[in-house]
């Protein structure tokens, strides 16, 4: 299953507030911990970008590149998006994980809003293009 790297945050918050039991609730809850680890990932990549293109960041995570550095402000900005656009391939870790997660959202009857709504489509056509 692919989840694009600008969606992670939206599929990982609207899954940990999803109202899921038994089986499903678990196979969610591996997801989400994939999820996580690739958001991790994701956020040590961007450092990496702002720092090879001559930024600095500070202690609350705020990055700048300085009017010295239009360039590297600009490169950053190319490869940022490109990173953004960038898909995490996510394996089952037990059988029939992405299956049982597919069933349990094709019939949720909970109403879904703004960035949950989003979230539930985004999740929902990565599983279904899964099989």
């Amino acid at each position: 299953m692919n989840i694009k790297k600008q969606d992670l945050i939206k599929v990982y918050n609207f899954l940990n507030g999803a109202s899921l039991v038994g089986a499903v609730s678990r196979a969610r809850t591996k997801l989400n911990q994939s999820i996580m680890a690739a958001f991790q990932e994701f956020a040590t990549d961007e450092r990496t970008l702002i720092q090879d293109n001559g930024g600095t960041i500070d202690d609350k995570g705020h990055f700048d590149f300085g009017k010295e550095n239009e360039a590297g402000a600009k490169k950053f900005d190319q490869e940022n998006s490109e990173l953004y656009a960038e898909a995490v391939i996510f394996e089952e870790t037990t059988k029939d994980q992405f299956n049982r997660l597919k069933t349990a959202l094709e019939s949720y009857d909970k109403e879904l809003s703004n960035q949950d709504a989003e979230a539930y489509d985004i999740l929902l056509s990565a599983l279904e293009e899964e099989k």
